[in-house]
């Protein structure tokens, strides 16, 4: 199983090491960690089987999602609890830098996708933060920057959108990983089950 590193209301943060005499090997567990990931969301009915026709009883999905209603509902609620940012020296800054503007580009793709599919749940994966886990969480929250439908440049927008993000290392050394969903959602998608869902597939 992986760690456990941070929580808060919204958010779980997770970290796993490669480690072949346990049999860990992270080029295998990314997959896993993927693949249990999508199975959680259909197994509680917030992601479509893959194959399957949209009905009437898929209603978090499809043409009778309202992703519009639920990005407003976000944006009008209280600031949810967040894990705290860590403080990056100066030899990191340039990599935050990087992964901030990646997240926020990655959030406006999500977005763009929710409102093609009606998804409101997404499981993704981010090259920048190279597998560390503080990195991965400053992608995440610039994921979820909330913007205006007008600004010009848009970055996040997702912020209304349920995630599990994952991001390995370049020599695949270590594998983090985190899973937010929003405090207005969390009576339909279980934050914590999703997690421990995802937590064992890495162990």
């Amino acid at each position: 199983m992986g760690d456990k590193v941070a929580e808060a209301e919204t958010m779980i943060l997770g970290k796993v090491a490669n480690d072949p005499d346990a049999g860990k090997f992270i080029l295998k567990l990314k997959d896993e960690f993927q693949a249990a990931s999508l199975q959680y969301l259909r197994s509680t009915g917030n992601f479509p089987e893959a194959g399957a026709d949209d009905s009437d009883d898929d209603m978090v999905f499809g043409d009778d999602f309202d992703c519009d209603a639920l990005e407003d509902q976000a944006a009008e609620s209280a600031e949810p609890e967040v894990i705290p940012s860590k403080e990056f020296d100066a030899k990191q800054e340039k990599a935050l830098k990087k992964v901030t503007k990646a997240g926020g580009k990655r959030g406006v793709e999500i977005e763009g996708a929710a409102d093609m599919g009606g998804l409101h749940c997404f499981s993704t994966y981010i090259e920048e933060p190279n597998g560390d886990e503080w990195l991965l969480l400053e992608a995440l929250k610039a994921m979820n920057i909330v913007c205006a439908p007008d600004e010009e440049e848009r970055k996040g927008c997702s912020g209304h959108i349920c995630k599990s993000v994952y991001s390995t290392h370049v020599e695949n050394k270590h594998m983090s990983y985190i899973v937010y969903v929003p405090k207005d959602q969390q009576e339909k998608v279980d934050l914590k089950g999703w997690f421990e869902a995802v937590n064992k597939a890495v162990m």
